[in-house]
């Protein structure tokens, strides 16, 4: 208000819809992933922009990546997420953190980000986090005192990057970068180029295994996802990642290194509600559900008319079942009038989905009811409306880069000069204000016409 925005104030919950300011302020642990949920909302405009019914969202920033599955255009939500866990070897430690029973979109998080730190144990083991240099001092490379290599200095070394980020504005040092990985020399008799090149490797491994968490670990095939990149760091690790799980397509959207705020205007309004409902499936009456459901449609109505949020409302409901002694549950979704048949086919193709079997015959036990009330947001930006490729400051040109073993004369393009349909082959570096593109050998690049970056195997 001091500055002269008199808009409405909304925050995104970590389910992927807007609240308003007044819930938050109530529940604020709704919002406690509310920057990755962007992410992948954001994933999901471009998947229904290009018309792709599967596609995994990356997310590289400074201190982690992170990874959701979208499935016909939705991405996945559920009812529980753990914070402030204990990472190993990259991955989150199940149980090592808080449980938090409130509904979130299903990510996956390592600690692999352009600020993350490598390291050499005393007997010559390498790992890549979960520390970070954090933005200050940040990675050596920017010149502020940092002296621990990070994933930044091992791509500058490698000619992944240039010396100079946002438009010029700021000036990477390659030989401060080179002198903190030759510090490692006398643990992993390696020099810094070396040292460099393994990061990568294993920085990209430990990314892999985040997408498998969504995909592998969910009954899905990553091999037929297509991979929406994006974070400051995602667009120069994306293929490479990509290529060591079989995904054939990348897509860069336009401004990845804000595409995670760009989510926030992408979505409606949403509210959930949870209601407690222990029992077997057969013994609980089909009347008494579709009775509690239409209970918590009116109490959601009548909490919007409180708020005084106008706009047409729909409801999607959803139910928790398992096996009866089973410790987990599978959320289903449910029409109206409830219909027991349906549901338990329902429940057992998704466990077959999820976990490659079903107990024919086997008693389903209900947990819980679920409510999701979604409100139309009063103006939401659309992919095809997203401009503002900003200049970068060193042009276009020729560098030499290290793809495998091999170094390369690398044509580096920049991304705002790159008309749409223009082709280029890899090795190739797309560079823009916020972010870089890498494209390997191999691989062929097209923007298209929505200025996505479209990457796939020629």
């Amino acid at each position: 208000r001091r500055i002269g925005i008199t808009a409405e104030l909304y925050v995104l919950g970590s389910s992927g819809g807007l609240l308003d300011i007044a819930e938050v302020g109530r529940r604020p642990i709704l919002a406690v992933e509310s920057g990755p949920a962007a992410g992948v909302v954001a994933a999901s405009e471009v998947a229904r922009s290009l018309r792709l019914a599967k596609v995994i969202s990356f997310d590289m920033g400074g201190t982690t990546a992170k990874a959701g599955a979208i499935l016909n255009f939705e991405a996945a939500v559920v009812p529980e997420v753990e914070v402030g866990g204990r990472v190993n070897r990259g991955r989150l430690v199940k149980g090592s953190g808080y449980p938090v029973r409130t509904q979130s979109i299903d990510l996956a998080e390592v600690s692999a980000g352009g600020g993350t730190v490598v390291s050499v144990g005393e007997a010559g083991e390498m790992a890549v986090g979960p520390m970070s240099a954090g933005a200050d001092p940040g990675p050596a490379c920017y010149g502020k005192g940092g002296e621990a290599p990070t994933i930044t200095d091992a791509n500058l070394i490698l000619g992944r990057i240039g010396t100079t980020l946002l438009g010029g504005k700021m000036r990477l040092n390659p030989e401060e970068a080179a002198r903190a990985f030759e510090r490692l020399r006398k643990r992993s008799g390696m020099g810094a180029e070396e040292l460099a090149a393994a990061s990568l490797r294993i920085v990209n491994f430990q990314m892999a295994k985040a997408i498998e968490i969504v995909t592998l670990e969910r009954g899905l095939d990553a091999r037929d996802f297509a991979l929406v990149a994006f974070g400051g760091a995602g667009p120069m690790h994306a293929v490479e990642v990509a290529e060591s799980i079989g995904i054939t397509k990348v897509i860069v959207p336009p401004l990845p290194g804000l595409f995670s705020a760009l989510g926030m205007l992408m979505t409606d309004m949403r509210y959930d509600r949870v209601r407690g409902m222990v029992g077997l499936l057969e013994e609980v009456g089909e009347g008494k559900i579709e009775e509690t459901f239409e209970e918590m449609e009116r109490e959601s109505a009548e909490s919007l008319d409180e708020k005084g949020i106008e706009g047409r409302t729909s409801f999607r409901r959803s139910i928790d079942l398992r096996y009866y002694g089973q410790g987990y549950e599978l959320e289903i979704v449910v029409r109206r009038p409830f219909n027991r048949a349906a549901v338990t086919k329902a429940f057992e193709g998704r466990h077959v989905e999820v976990y490659g079997f079903a107990h024919d015959g086997e008693r389903i036990e209900l947990t819980a009811l679920r409510l999701t009330t979604t409100i139309p947001a009063k103006s939401k930006v659309r992919l095809s409306e997203v401009e503002g490729e900003m200049p970068v400051a060193g042009g276009e040109g020729r560098r030499r880069a290290k793809f495998g073993e091999r170094w390369f004369e690398t044509r580096v393009y920049s991304r705002e000069l790159l008309p749409v349909g223009g082709r280029i082959r890899g090795p190739a570096i797309v560079e823009e204000y916020d972010s870089t593109v890498v494209v390997p050998p191999g691989w062929g690049c097209v923007k298209n016409h929505l200025r996505c970056l479209v990457i796939e195997r020629v």
